[in-house]
C-alpha cells in the first residue's frame, strides 16, 4: 500500500504467493518484491472497485491471486519465448476486451519490457482501467475505449 494509492490504505488484504510459487518456477515468470506488490495492489484495487464496476464475482485475496493473476502469469513462458526469439522490441500486445484488465495487467507487471494496449469498450469498465494506469504508473501501458472489432488508432 502507497501514499500514492488512498484508496488502498486502510486495506488489509493478505495474499499468500506460497501455493503458485512452484507454478511460477515451472513458468519460469519470476517477479521480483516490487512487481509482487505491485500485483497485490492492483488487486487491492480490482477489490476496492469492484461493486461499482462489476469487475469479478470473486473477491477474497487468495482467489483473485490465484484465479485471476495466475491466468495472466501461465501466459509468460509463450511470450517470454516470443521475445527470445524475435528480435523486434519490444513485444507489442493487445488485450481486446480487457474487462477488469486482469491479464493484461498483470502481464505487463510480470512481463515489463512489453507494450501493452488494453482495448475495453464498456465505459465502467474504461474508468476502472484507467484508474489503475494512473495509480500503479506502468509505463508502456496503453488504454482505449473501443469495441474489440474496431482496430486501434
Amino acid at each position: 500500500m502507497t501514499a500514492a494509492n488512498p484508496s488502498l490504505q486502510n486495506l488489509k488484504r493478505v495474499y499468500d504467493w506460497a501455493p503458485m510459487e512452484a507454478s511460477l518456477l515451472n513458468w519460469d515468470v519470476l517477479l521480483n518484491a516490487t512487481q509482487r506488490r505491485q500485483v497485490e495492489n492492483y488487486l487491492d484495487l480490482v477489490a476496492c472497485h469492484n461493486l461499482k464496476s462489476g469487475l469479478t464475482a470473486d473477491t477474497a485475496p487468495q482467489t483473485l491471486l490465484l484465479r485471476h493473476a495466475a491466468d495472466a502469469l501461465a501466459c509468460g513462458p509463450i511470450l517470454k519465448k516470443w521475445i527470445s526469439n524475435n528480435s523486434q522490441s519490444p513485444l507489442s500486445i493487445a488485450d481486446l476486451g480487457s474487462g477488469g484488465g486482469f491479464i493484461g495487467i498483470t502481464l505487463k507487471i510480470a512481463l515489463p519490457e512489453i507494450e501493452l494496449t488494453l482495448i475495453e469498450p464498456l465505459k465502467r469498465r474504461f474508468d476502472f482501467l484507467n484508474l489503475v494506469l494512473i495509480a500503479l504508473g506502468l509505463k508502456g501501458l496503453h488504454l482505449t475505449r473501443k469495441p474489440a472489432n474496431q482496430a486501434p488508432s
